[in-house]
């Protein structure tokens, strides 16, 4: 390609024009995409994840940091080693929820165990793992790559290795980078600035660091991340990682593995995107993606590269050419976009088609994979969900399956109260409402925000806080705190709707102010009942017209009786027997004697009418929040306990329904209670604890069966048995209700399926990112916390040098000094054989050792270095030390450490991984003995997950001397040190 430098256009511009440019899938399939994003936005699995979306596809994004309770990782395999296995069972309520057609497995080991994989190809399921880390982590890999369909792997060199051992599903997928990437704004950091920089760490790689203090000696240049000598070098991440690469030049790149390879790696793409010139060794893969001296700079050694860089630098318009040519490549051939596009259309062209890859039988389960031509659609669904509460939960139930019937392609996300319950329980995408930064993307991305159903609009907790102030101060409840989502998708121009809400009250004015700011702002607002309607009519200046509909759980399905007459014969309840479901709750109001009442109705009940009692849940957390609390005291108190029943919740809505149905009567607490039995055409007796209660019964000219708290039990009585002389003519007016009220509740989501067609066809651009996504008040605690820690290991420093100078003041008397020479150690391990691989270093003052396996050291594993001291017995001597062990992550501690011992005594002992520093250590000692054993020492305190622990335990002992501190006893004697 000969372009000069005027023929393409500058980065900056080929940037602004990607902004506009639309790059679709040719279709789109519901992909269930797993993974870990260790490095937040920038991660290269969250990237490709990303890249995925962007395309159209229907992602789930499983991101396992959120839900830790899934991984089964016993061997705690770390570095991209496997298997990390998945737990179906916490996954199968996302694939009833979701539907995917395919499941990706994104590096980091992750897959599922052997029986899993298996049910899920049972099921139909295409099951997709990708490897990053490739050919280090081959040989853990290739024996679980066969329990997925398709394995990806990112280096060309791994499929020969792959074949090799009989593995034939195996797909070349080279590294690229997704265009959120390279359209990402960036802060300028002027003092960033450098003609030559290197993204990347140089602990334990020599290499690296031998270059670049040999560049640093002619060039301009900074390093980011962790183990460089280069002074002032520190790791970035996040908004900083693309403020310096923006700010360099020249960008480095190493391509050796640790493992000894050779390959292609993220960081090219990463620097190009960031419109960096790239220089890495020369290599042949790097041929098969870009050409050498036309579009990045090819180097042999630190010194070819160094004239190079002496070259382009003055000549600048060549080196503008390779930037822009560079760039170029990268947006036309290497994003991620187009990698996925090309997998993706290679596993169904071997699906629909070829059938080479995969055993006979895989595609007779398979079949087809058939995407869809309809566009994705992101419906942000926000209320009181996940907080265990069967009611919410069932509406949310309602709200996406009555959705996904008109726009199949949707993925339901969720803002509500505990993701963990929302995902693992109930099986939908859980966003992290509460993070405001982290939900600016979901908000922008989403075709319509559904607030709601349930009572979501009141002044409870507004009374409770701080009112209206508490909008702007990230509060996360009340009407204040769910409000902020709604606001900013007003902003946003989002499609946003009331869904059938239920208000009230709402009396402090202040308050109603409020409401009035949020109702406003809504595309439609629907309400679920004429009290609130009524409210929301009372409120002035309120401009959007209010619209009775009613509650979303009229539209549930049908749950039929096959699963309740299940859990009756687990029980022993006969299918001819009558039950009852009672539903109570420990609500703030109830009277002192208010479960003694309850006991002495159900007896009668049961007395009057040979009823079992069935105490049926609907919020079952934990305290006040777990209904059962007060089933089981009312239980004990009651003389026929013996015919009650405790329903145990566990999350399957379907039994639950199916139980309700299958109830002859439903006393309840919970409005839903009452609702839901009356969808099934069973009556109920309520409690008017809440105007809501009070104004369903209303509606259903039933409120002679609504029980105040305070009730009498012989009025209660009468009205139960009132309740059974009417049964016949009480349910036909039930159905008759229900029917209305279906057909008022389908207009909700008739409104709602409107607002979801306009948003999909609005015109949306990739999410732009911004600089800063993060809250300035995390990032200042941030700050504070790592000055802290600075402090707090300064300050331990600052200790070691007290005791280092206050025995040297101690030994100002000192008679002689010493040096050791350390040259003359003796070193052993836990295996002889393996002994003359722990030195790393040895000189007259200085001793580095290590463990002798580098990956994954067991429980016991040590290195020693012994130096025979001879001192005279009785004789004061201090003996000082130098020790560095450079390695510092202090959430890896735990793993090994080092020891100082004396005559068989430890003297000073530190885990690895908890201070970088070098320290300099003395010791008083009084020898009761002419010959004493000095000993350096590494030990393994646990069994170690493969990783490079080996290199990185790594510490040297240095500058030994020793000093006497008191007089000799016999005239002229003097020490020999072996």
């Amino acid at each position: 390609m000969n372009l000069d430098v005027n023929s393409l256009p500058s980065v900056e511009e080929q940037r602004r024009i990607l902004r506009e440019k639309q790059i679709l899938a040719s279709e789109y399939f519901r992909i269930l995409h797993i993974g870990r994003y260790a490095f937040g936005k920038t991660d290269i699995v969250s990237r490709m994840k990303q890249a995925l979306e962007n395309l159209g596809h229907t992602v789930f994004d499983f991101n396992t940091d959120d839900f830790r309770e899934v991984i089964y990782n016993p061997d705690r395999h770390t570095g991209g080693f496997g298997p990390v296995e998945i737990k179906l069972e916490l996954l199968k309520p996302v694939l009833r929820q979701f539907e995917p057609q395919i499941i990706i497995c994104n590096a980091g080991g992750y897959t599922f165990s052997e029986e899993d994989s298996q049910w899920l190809k049972d099921q139909g399921y295409i099951l997709v793992g990708v490897t990053l880390s490739d050919p280090d982590v081959f040989p853990s890999t290739k024996n679980f790559a066969h329990r997925f369909d398709y394995h990806a792997t990112n280096a060309i060199e791994a499929l020969e290795m792959y074949k090799n051992e009989g593995i034939n599903n195996t797909i070349h997928f080279p590294f690229a980078i997704d265009r959120s990437f390279i359209e990402a704004e960036a802060i300028e950091r002027n003092d960033w600035k450098a003609d030559v920089i290197c993204l990347g760490n140089a602990t334990n790689r020599p290499d690296r660091n031998e270059t670049m203090n040999y560049l640093a000696k002619h060039f301009n240049v900074k390093v980011y991340g962790t183990g460089w000598e280069i002074p002032d070098s520190f790791p970035v991440g996040g908004e900083d990682f693309y403020s310096a690469a923006r700010a360099g030049k020249f960008h480095i790149n190493f391509p050796g593995t640790r493992a000894g390879y050779t390959n292609l790696k993220i960081g090219v793409f990463e620097s190009i995107a960031n419109g960096g010139i790239l220089c890495t060794e020369i290599f042949d893969e790097m041929k098969l993606f870009f050409d050498y001296e036309t579009e990045v700079i090819g180097y042999k050694n630190a010194e070819d590269l160094k004239a190079k860089l002496d070259y382009y630098i003055n000549n600048p318009i060549e080196a503008e050419m390779l930037r822009r040519k560079s760039f170029y490549k990268l947006v036309n051939k290497h994003m991620w976009e187009t990698r996925w596009e090309d997998l993706l259309t290679k596993i169904k062209l071997d699906i629909n088609k070829e059938k080479t890859m995969l055993p006979a039988h895989r595609y007779e389960k398979i079949k087809d994979l058939i995407g869809t031509k309809e566009k994705s659609a992101k419906v942000i669904i926000q209320g009181y969900y996940g907080a265990l509460n069967t009611g919410d939960d069932l509406i949310l139930e309602a709200i996406s399956t009555n959705i996904k019937k008109e726009h199949p392609n949707t993925l339901i996300m969720v803002a509500g109260f505990n993701r963990a319950s929302i995902t693992l329980n109930q099986g939908f995408y859980s966003l992290p409402r509460t993070d405001v930064f982290k939900m600016d993307k979901y908000i922008k991305e989403a075709d319509l925000l559904i607030y709601g159903g349930g009572g979501l609009l009141n002044d409870y907790t507004f009374n409770n806080a701080a009112g209206v102030p508490d909008f702007f101060d990230s509060f996360t409840h009340g009407i204040t705190g769910m409000g902020i989502i709604p606001t900013m998708a007003n902003i946003y121009d989002i499609p946003r709707m009331y869904f059938a809400l239920g208000i009230g009250p709402l009396v402090n004015p202040e308050a109603r102010q409020f409401a009035k700011f949020m109702v406003n702002q809504m595309s439609i607002v629907t309400v679920r009942d004429q009290y609130s309607k009524d409210l929301l009519d009372s409120i002035e200046g309120i401009n959007k017209e209010v619209i009775q509909t009613s509650d979303a759980t009229y539209m549930l399905d049908d749950p039929g009786d096959k699963l309740a007459q299940e859990y009756f014969n687990e029980r022993n309840i006969a299918s001819n027997e009558k039950v009852i479901a009672v539903t109570l709750r420990d609500w703030k109001s109830n009277p002192s004697d208010f479960e003694e009442k309850m006991a002495k109705y159900l007896d009668f009940i049961i007395q009057h009418g040979d009823y079992s009692i069935l105490f049926l849940p609907y919020q079952f957390g934990k305290g006040k929040s777990d209904d059962n609390k007060i089933h089981q005291k009312v239980s004990e108190l009651m003389e026929n306990k013996d015919r009650t029943f405790t329903y145990h919740h566990e999350g399957d809505y379907q039994e639950f329904l199916s139980i309700v149905k299958s109830s002859d009567v439903v006393i309840s607490m919970r409005l839903h209670g009452s609702i839901l039995a009356n969808l099934f055409g069973v009556p109920s007796i309520g409690f008017n604890y809440d105007d809501k209660v009070l104004a369903h019964y209303q509606n259903l000219n039933m409120e002679k069966y609504l029980l105040n708290l305070d009730f009498n039990v012989k009025h209660a009585s009468d009205i139960f048995m009132d309740l059974e002389e009417n049964k016949v003519k009480m349910v036909n007016n039930i159905k008759e209700y229900v029917l209305r009220e279906k057909y008022k509740s389908a207009k909700t989501y008739e409104y709602a399926i409107d607002l979801l067609k306009k948003g999909v066809q609005r015109e949306k651009k990739i999410y732009r990112h911004y600089p800063r996504e993060e809250s300035l008040r995390n990032i200042n605690a941030k700050a504070m916390v790592t000055e802290i820690a600075n402090l707090r290991l300064e300050n331990q420093n600052l200790k070691s040098d007290i005791n280092v100078l206050g025995n040297a003041i101690k030994s100002m008397d000192v008679y002689d000094l010493d040096k050791v020479n350390l040259s003359r150690a003796t070193f052993d391990c836990q295996d002889d054989q393996l002994t003359n691989k722990i030195v790393s270093k040895l000189s007259d003052d200085k001793i580095a050792i290590r463990l002798s396996d580098l990956d994954s050291p067991k429980k016991g594993d040590y290195s020693s270095a012994k130096l025979n001291l001879s001192l005279n017995p009785g004789t004061e001597y201090t003996i000082n030390v130098s020790v560095h062990s450079p390695y510092y992550k202090p959430k890896n501690k735990g793993r090994i450490k080092y020891e100082i011992r004396l005559e068989g005594k430890t003297r000073y002992k530190e885990d690895i991984a908890k201070d970088g520093n070098e320290k300099l250590l003395s010791f008083n000692i009084k020898p009761k003995s002419k010959d004493v054993t000095l000993e350096f020492r590494l030990e393994a305190i646990k069994k170690c997950e493969s990783w490079s622990w080996g290199s990185v335990s790594r510490t040297e002992f240095s500058n030994v001397s020793i000093a006497r501190t008191s007089k000799y006893s016999k005239k002229g004697l003097r020490r020999t040190f072996k």
